[in-house]
């Protein structure tokens, strides 16, 4: 399993932009490898992004389940910041599972 590098780029407001990559054969070492990461920073987004766990051959059940873990202790932490979650390709995939359990969830 990878090492799981969070990166915050965080100015004071009430809204926080996560960003998950693609892959999953790679990690970030920072917002400059990414052009989407690099426009969200430009403009002055609140971004974070995160590396997953990134495990070989189980379909994204555990980076999914990394996340989620992730998401819910952030919102513990932070309860009154909006949350916007952002992906590309495998990120996008990961987004669109995490979106599907939120809405699973009320």
């Amino acid at each position: 399993m990878r090492k799981i590098v969070e990166y915050i780029f965080c100015r004071d407001s009430e809204k926080v932009y996560f960003y998950l990559h693609g892959g999953p054969f790679f990690s970030l070492g920072s917002w400059q490898e990414d052009p989407f990461a690099t426009m969200l920073y430009n403009e002055q987004r609140n971004l974070i992004l995160v590396n997953y766990p990134i495990v070989y051959g189980n379909g994204g059940i555990s980076d999914y389940q990394f996340l989620k873990e992730y998401f819910w202790e952030y919102k513990r932490q932070h309860p009154n910041t909006e949350m916007v979650l952002l992906g590309e390709s495998y990120g996008g995939y990961l987004a669109s599972l995490l979106t599907l359990s939120i809405l699973l969830c009320k």
